[in-house]
């Protein structure tokens, strides 16, 4: 885990919110980690693009995502 997924953890807690979209991020495959703070980072790239779609959501109020 690097520094920047560690920071993305802060955002939606500093900002008191559940859910969180991430543009233009250039990672590949499909994914779910932990990044700390009761966030998990969920992405999915097909390899058609140039860029994928990063969600950060809140594991409090379901654990089971």
């Amino acid at each position: 885990m690097t520094e920047w997924s560690r920071e993305l953890g802060d955002v939606p807690k500093a900002r008191h919110i559940d859910i969180a979209c991430i543009k233009e991020a250039k990672w590949k495959g499909a994914k779910a980690k932990e990044i700390g703070k009761g966030f998990k980072l969920f992405y999915n790239d097909k390899g058609r693009t140039l860029n994928t779609m990063v969600v950060i959501g809140g594991v409090h109020p379901n654990p089971a995502v």
